[in-house]
C-alpha cells in the first residue's frame, strides 16, 4: 500500500511541475488580452451586467491573465484534477487507473485542448466547474454502497458551497448541475428511503447559482436577439440552428474524438467477452454482442469519416448535406445506445454499473443544450469529455477485478500508460516551447519598433498557430485588444509578416 502512495505521490508531483510549466509556455490570447487589461476592470466594475452570468469563471480568468504564476498553480493543479479525479471516482486503489486516466486527458482532441486548456480564458469557464461536479461525485459515491451513506459534519455546508459556485460558470453545465443534484436526491431517496442533508444542500446551492447566472440581463438581450455575439434558435432559425450545430457536436464530440471513443469500445469489448464466460442467460449474451456489433460498426463509420472528412452522402441532391448531418448524428446515437445497454447488461455489479451511467448519461445531458445556442466551438466538449474518460477508468478498474490482473500485468500496463503520457508531454513542450520563445521575441520587438518611435509596427504570426486560439493581433477586435493588453497606443498600426521573412527584418533593425 505505501508503495502504491508512494508511486501517486511522485507522479501526482511530476505531472504538477509539467503542467505548470507547459502553462508558462502558453502565450495569453484572443480574449485573454481583453480580460487582463482595463476591459476586464470595466466588466468587472459593473459586476458583468449585460455580459454574462459567469461571475466564477469572470473573476477567475481577470485573476490568471495579471499573474502568470497563479496561472501556472491553478491551471496546473486543475489539471492534475483532471487526470486524478476518475480514479478517485472510481474507488481504484491502482496506481494503473491514474495513468489511464492521465492518458485520456492527453489524448484529447487538439482543438478541444487548444480551446479549453492552453487559452486562459477557456480554461477559466470550462474546465473549473465541471471539476467541482465531479468533486461533489467524489464526495457522495457513498449513495451506491449497500450501506446507507454517512457524511462529515462539514460537508453539507462545502456541498451547498460547490453546487453554487460550479453554476456561475458555464450554462450548459449549470443546467446540467441542477439536473444531476436533483437526480441524486431522488436516487438514494428510492434506495434508502432517506433524505440527506448533503444532497439537498447541494441541490439549492445549484438552484442559487443557477438563478443568479440566468438573472444577469444578458440573458434576456439573449433571448430577445439583442445581444452583440450569442443567438438562441429562435432568432437564427430553429431548424438551421439545430442542423448546424448537431453537425458541430457530431465533428467535435464523435468524429475527431474517435480515439477516445476506441478506447472505450475496446474496453466494452472485453467486458462482453468477460461476461458471456460466466453468462447464465443465453438472451443476455446475444443482446450484449448484438449491441457489441452495434458499436463496432457506428465505431467503424466514425473512423473512415474522421479519416476522410469531406466524406458526405448523395452528393449529387440538394438534400446532401441534410441527410449527411442525420446519418452521422443517427451513427453517433447508436455507437451511445449500443455503449449504454452493453454496461446495463455486462456490469453485474449494481454499485459499478450505477457509478458508471450516471458519468456516461451525464454526457447528452451536458450536450442537449448546445443544439439550441449560437455559437459553440470545441471548448464545450471538455465537460462531456471528462465524463467520458470517467467512464473509461471505471470501466478499466471493474475489468481489473473481473479478470484478476496479476501484479506483473498491472506494473506493464501502467508502465505503457506512464510511457505514452511522457511521450505526450514531451510532444506538447516541443511545440510549446517554439510558440513561448516566439511570442517573447515578438513582442520584445514591438517594444524596441514602438521605443523607437515607429508608428507601423512590423509583427509576425506565430508558429503552430493552430495551436493557440486567436493567436494573432491580426483582425479586429484582438489587435485593440492587444494593444490595450500591451499598452500600446490605439493609433499604432500593425503589418503583419511570415515569421520566416522576420528573421531577416530583426537583423537589420537590431543592427546584428
Amino acid at each position: 500500500m505505501q508503495n502504491k502512495n508512494l508511486k501517486t505521490y511522485i507522479f501526482t508531483a511530476f505531472l504538477f511541475i509539467a503542467f505548470a510549466g507547459l502553462i508558462y509556455l502558453f502565450p495569453y490570447s484572443g480574449d485573454d488580452w481583453a480580460w487582463g487589461c482595463q476591459i476586464g476592470i470595466d466588466r468587472l466594475k459593473s459586476l458583468f451586467e449585460g455580459y454574462n452570468g459567469r461571475y466564477a469563471g469572470n473573476l477567475l480568468v481577470i485573476a490568471l491573465t495579471r499573474s502568470e504564476l497563479l496561472n501556472m498553480l491553478v491551471t496546473g493543479a486543475s489539471l492534475v484534477c483532471v487526470c486524478l479525479f476518475p480514479k478517485l471516482y472510481a474507488s481504484s486503489g491502482s496506481f494503473m487507473t491514474y495513468a489511464f486516466g492521465t492518458v485520456l486527458f492527453l489524448i484529447i482532441p487538439k482543438e478541444i485542448l487548444v480551446q479549453s486548456v492552453v487559452w486562459t480564458s477557456g480554461f477559466s469557464n470550462y474546465i473549473p466547474p465541471v471539476l467541482l461536479t465531479v468533486l461533489y461525485f467524489i464526495a457522495v459515491k457513498n449513495i451506491f454502497e449497500n450501506d446507507e451513506p454517512e457524511y462529515k459534519p462539514y460537508l453539507p455546508v462545502a456541498a451547498a458551497f460547490i453546487g453554487f459556485v460550479s453554476a456561475l460558470f458555464m450554462e450548459n453545465v449549470t443546467l446540467y448541475n441542477v439536473a444531476a443534484s436533483a437526480l441524486i436526491v431522488f436516487y438514494v431517496f428510492l434506495r434508502f428511503r432517506k433524505v440527506y442533508l448533503v444532497h439537498v444542500l447541494h441541490f439549492f446551492g445549484c438552484v442559487a447559482g443557477a438563478f443568479l447566472m440566468f438573472t444577469n440581463s444578458a440573458y434576456g438581450f439573449i433571448a430577445k436577439g439583442n445581444d452583440f455575439y450569442r443567438t438562441t434558435a429562435l432568432e437564427s432559425g430553429v431548424a438551421k440552428t439545430i442542423i448546424e450545430n448537431t453537425k458541430e457536436i457530431f465533428e467535435q464530440f464523435f468524429c475527431r474524438n474517435v480515439t477516445a471513443l476506441t478506447v472505450v469500445s475496446v474496453l466494452l469489448a472485453v467486458l462482453c467477452f468477460t461476461f458471456s464466460a460466466s453468462a447464465e442467460k443465453r438472451k443476455h449474451k446475444y443482446i450484449a454482442f448484438a449491441a457489441l456489433s452495434v458499436n463496432a460498426f457506428a465505431l467503424g463509420v466514425l473512423y473512415f469519416k474522421n479519416r476522410f472528412e469531406y466524406w458526405e452522402l448523395f452528393i449529387e441532391s440538394e438534400k446532401s448535406g441534410l441527410i449527411t448531418v442525420a446519418f452521422f448524428t443517427v451513427v453517433s446515437a447508436l455507437w451511445f445506445a449500443a455503449a449504454v445497454v452493453i454496461m446495463l447488461i455486462c456490469i453485474d455489479c449494481r454499485k459499478t454499473r450505477d457509478k458508471t451511467l450516471l458519468l456516461m448519461l451525464s454526457i447528452p445531458v451536458l450536450i442537449a443544450p448546445l443544439v439550441v445556442v449560437t455559437p459553440i466551438g470545441p471548448r464545450c466538449f471538455f465537460p462531456p469529455y471528462l465524463m467520458l474518460s470517467g467512464v473509461s477508468v471505471m470501466l478499466l478498474s471493474y475489468l481489473q477485478g473481473r479478470l484478476k490482473l496479476s501484479r506483473d500485468a498491472e506494473k506493464g500496463i501502467a508502465v505503457s500508460m506512464v510511457s505514452v503520457s511522457l511521450a505526450s508531454i514531451v510532444f506538447l513542450f516541443s511545440i510549446y516551447s517554439v510558440i513561448h520563445n516566439y511570442d517573447v521575441k515578438r513582442n520584445d520587438y514591438v517594444k524596441k519598433q514602438l521605443d523607437s518611435g515607429f508608428k507601423k509596427v512590423i509583427v509576425y504570426y506565430l508558429p503552430y498557430s493552430s495551436y493557440v486560439w486567436n493567436g494573432d493581433p491580426d483582425s479586429e477586435p484582438w489587435d485593440d485588444r492587444y494593444k490595450r493588453f500591451y499598452g500600446i497606443d490605439e493609433d499604432v498600426s500593425f503589418k503583419f509578416i511570415l515569421r520566416e521573412n522576420f528573421d531577416d527584418f530583426a537583423r537589420n533593425f537590431t543592427g546584428e
